[in-house]
């Protein structure tokens, strides 16, 4: 653990030493490092909607007064040949739906402005020679706020 300032603090993992360990695998927190700083975590339920090409957003006020930063997961739906497989958001997914037999296409997005955090996901499916099927599915986001303010790229 190259690089570290004269006094830190640090919280080794059963059966480890802190007095013996270089390793930082061995510890729970060494205060530092550079780590994330989670202020609030939060549960969205978003339901996409066919009225509305397959489209859902949702938004919850943290009222922090500006943006934090984001970090958001969600699960892929059921019926699919991998359900329920953790996605970093954004991102996209696609898989084959067994129930439909057609292509499943899930999309998903979260971001935030000083008020709110909103997430977003969008489900459809095609085969060939049949028309877009949008899609109604429920989807939920687990959402960690940091206590870091977003970067703007």
């Amino acid at each position: 653990m190259d690089n570290q300032p004269d006094s830190i603090i640090k919280v080794s993992l059963p059966g480890k030493s802190v007095h013996s360990s270089d390793y930082v695998n061995d510890f729970m927190l060494v205060a530092g490092l550079p780590s994330l700083h989670i202020k609030r975590r939060y549960k969205a339920t978003v339901t996409t909607n066919p009225a509305d090409s397959g489209n859902g957003t949702t938004k919850i006020k943290h009222g922090f007064g500006y943006k934090p930063q984001p970090i958001c997961f969600t699960t892929t739906r059921e019926g699919t040949i991998y359900p329920n497989t953790y996605i970093n958001v954004p991102g996209n997914w696609y898989d084959f739906d067994e129930i439909f037999g057609e292509e499943s296409s899930q999309s998903f997005d979260c971001w935030v402005d000083s008020e709110y955090v909103y997430v977003s996901a969008h489900s459809s499916g095609y085969a060939e020679g049949w028309p877009i099927n949008y899609r109604e599915d429920t989807y939920v986001f687990d959402i960690l706020l940091t206590m870091e303010e977003a970067l703007t790229p």
